[in-house]
């Protein structure tokens, strides 16, 4: 057993291990990313550190960063979890990553700020540094500490009241340091130094396309299901809208990476929006199908039809679980630290795809005069959602260089798509219904012509989703 006076003294209540990092020895040679590897026995194609480089304003001067995870005061991945699969270790404040409770449904990454779990394909879930806690416990050092041949890394402890208060950080990274307050301390480097991150080439996020279908097919489903309330084909609207939010919940669960574990995914409702989302569509559908076939028993006449007044109850209370799930899955993606993501991008386009939808198809299903107040309210949110998306997109500030650089580079073609598709299949195609309601091939054109236009909106959703992290870039 190694000598416990080598290692860092142990925390007293209400401090914790940091990581300590003296930016005038790290030369970047990336030793600590290798014995991070090599002596945690990491994938090929996993790494819990990394090395960037920053530069000065004036491009004078660079500086190697590394970084691994800064095991937060508050850490979002470990708030954001569906299923508790991270622990804050109370006595060490060490947030560790609980292998075997994992789904693999990568939330934590679109939660995180400084890329600290790392999807790992081959075993579907997530994985993450954990300060080496084993070897700290019997006084070696950490892995990138072994690893670092000018001592640059190094193991501290902090009361945790100095890091609560401390505020800014002393190098650039993208999200405020009030979002998760990380503990490592970069040493060397005077808070007031202007510094600048290098410039590198953006490159789109995954689309994710379980998720487009998930989202785009359940707020489908709550939309439809709002608007059968007010046809007389009250019955058949219904029952498409179980069918559709079934698959919808169905389709989610290929973007796991162990689909046989989703029943776990409810365990973190108390701070987790994607917990909340899967309950209350959870509800929601089950619920839905219970009053479709109450409904049909009543119809058949094999239950009293006293009963009606409860299958009403019944048909807003599931609607109200559905709006409540659409509200969950937009507050999922609003609280993680991505820009487009923030604001009103998602609390206001998921209800928006949930009435354009509902009432494109409630039409097409039955294109009559007395029904073209539901052109109206598609006119409506159509060109009110499209108005706000040229609006974010154009204006001086709704968009990083970077993602403005994207939409306007090599996803220039879904953007037009997704802009074109809601002008003529939101507008010119139900003014033309106004005059012809009874088309039925024209109703159905337009339905199918919006579906594929926010099916386009919500991939560039995910594309754009671009997060903070920490500098990259390689040494000149």
């Amino acid at each position: 057993m190694a000598d416990q006076t080598t290692g860092p003294s142990i925390p007293k209540p209400g401090e914790q291990y940091v990581f300590e990092v003296d930016l005038n020895t790290c030369t970047g040679c990336k030793g600590c990313v290798t014995a991070c590897h090599n002596l945690n026995g990491l994938k090929p194609e996993e790494s819990w550190r990394s090395v960037g480089v920053m530069e000065s304003i004036s491009g004078k001067l660079s500086q190697s960063i590394t970084t691994s995870c800064h095991h937060c005061l508050d850490p979002a991945c470990l708030s954001g979890c569906p299923t508790i699969a991270y622990v804050k270790d109370p006595l060490t404040g060490v947030v560790r990553h609980l292998d075997d409770q994992c789904i693999g449904c990568q939330y934590c990454i679109l939660r995180c700020p400084y890329e600290a779990p790392k999807w790992i394909p081959s075993l579907g879930i997530v994985r993450k540094c954990d300060m080496c806690t084993e070897r700290l416990e019997i006084g070696e050092e950490t892995a990138c500490q072994q690893g670092c041949p000018n001592g640059a890394i190094s193991i501290g402890v902090r009361d945790k009241r100095d890091i609560a208060i401390q505020g800014g950080w002393p190098v650039p990274v993208a999200a405020p340091w009030e979002y998760t307050s990380p503990t490592t301390q970069y040493l060397g480097l005077s808070a007031g130094t202007k510094t600048r991150e290098l410039e590198e080439h953006y490159e789109p996020e995954k689309a994710h396309l379980p998720l487009v279908l998930m989202l785009i097919l359940t707020q489908f489903s709550v939309g439809l299901w709002g608007i059968s309330f007010f046809l007389e084909e009250m019955k058949l609207l219904q029952t498409i809208s179980v069918v559709t939010a079934l698959s919808g919940l169905v389709s989610s669960t290929f973007h796991l990476g162990h689909p046989e574990k989703a029943y776990r995914a409810f365990l973190g409702f108390r701070t987790s929006w994607l917990s909340r989302e899967v309950v209350f569509f959870g509800l929601y559908a089950p619920m839905a199908a219970g009053c479709v076939g109450a409904d049909w028993l009543i119809g058949n006449g094999w239950v009293e039809p006293s009963y009606l007044t409860g299958l009403l109850v019944g048909q807003w209370v599931a609607f109200g679980f559905g709006m409540f799930g659409v509200f969950a899955s937009a507050k999922l993606y609003q609280t993680t630290p991505r820009p487009l993501w923030k604001g009103s991008k998602a609390l206001l386009g998921f209800p928006m795809t949930a009435l354009i939808l509902g009432s494109a198809f409630a039409y097409s299903y039955s294109p009559l005069e007395s029904h073209q107040w539901l052109l109206w309210v598609l006119m409506a949110s159509s060109q009110s959602w499209l108005l706000l998306e040229i609006r974010r997109n154009h204006r001086p500030k709704g968009l990083s260089p970077q993602l403005r650089s994207l939409l306007q580079g090599p996803l220039k073609g879904e953007w037009n798509l997704q802009r074109y598709g809601l002008f003529v299949f939101g507008l010119v195609v139900p003014c033309l219904l106004l005059g012809y309601p009874d088309s039925a091939p024209v109703s159905s054109l337009m339905f199918y012509g919006l579906l594929a236009a926010c099916v386009f909106e919500r991939h560039l959703f995910f594309k754009l989703g671009i997060g903070p992290r920490m500098p990259k870039g390689e040494a000149g």
